[in-house]
């Protein structure tokens, strides 16, 4: 997970170095700060949706209406006393997606799909020690950015995360609420 998390902190620095074209969005730069609720759909018993998460998104204008986001986050799953074998289990994941933005009177709505590291642990039920494993997943969403002024902006973001668990909830999603603030 560390290794793949460097990865796409170089890709990240890559994106910022390349020159950006003219006709893009008014930013270089947008730093996404949300929290929200979230869980998995198919777990047993499913974590309900009600759990807390929270999500860094570092966005950079590639062309007119496309981004590339690079979106660390977890989701807490300890609100139930155990979740797939796992006492105060966590999701936690590093994505990059590539966004479609459509502009709209007064706000703009965005379609995202990208590629994850996955890594689901916590505390073995019974005092087996620790344990969490790590996987590739896939990330889509849709989320609307509401401006504020020209360098501030709320971001409502929903997004499902599918991830090749073996023998463990596999289904995610995730709804946010926060903050974006343009550089």
């Amino acid at each position: 997970m560390k290794k793949l998390a460097f990865a796409l902190s170089i890709l990240a620095a890559g994106l910022l170095a390349l020159p950006r074209p003219a006709s893009a969005e008014p930013y270089f730069l947008s730093l996404n700060l949300l929290a929200g609720v979230g869980g998995s759909l198919d777990g047993e018993p499913s974590s309900g949706f009600g759990n807390p998460n929270f999500e860094l998104g570092l966005l950079v204008p590639t062309d007119i209406n496309t981004l590339v986001a690079l979106r660390i986050g977890q989701i807490d799953l300890s609100k139930r006393s155990t979740f797939e074998g796992l006492e105060d289990a966590k999701l936690q994941y590093v994505t990059i997606d590539g966004e479609y933005r459509f502009v709209e009177n007064y706000y703009m709505s965005g379609l995202f799909i990208g590629l994850g590291a996955y890594k689901l642990g916590g505390d073995v039920v019974g005092g087996g020690g620790h344990d969490d494993e790590t996987q590739v997943g896939l990330h889509v969403g849709v989320d609307g950015e509401f401006p504020i002024t020209r360098r501030m902006a709320v971001v409502v973001q929903v997004a499902g995360h599918y991830v090749n668990f073996s023998d463990r909830a596999q289904m995610y999603a995730t709804a946010q609420l926060g903050l974006a603030l343009h550089f």
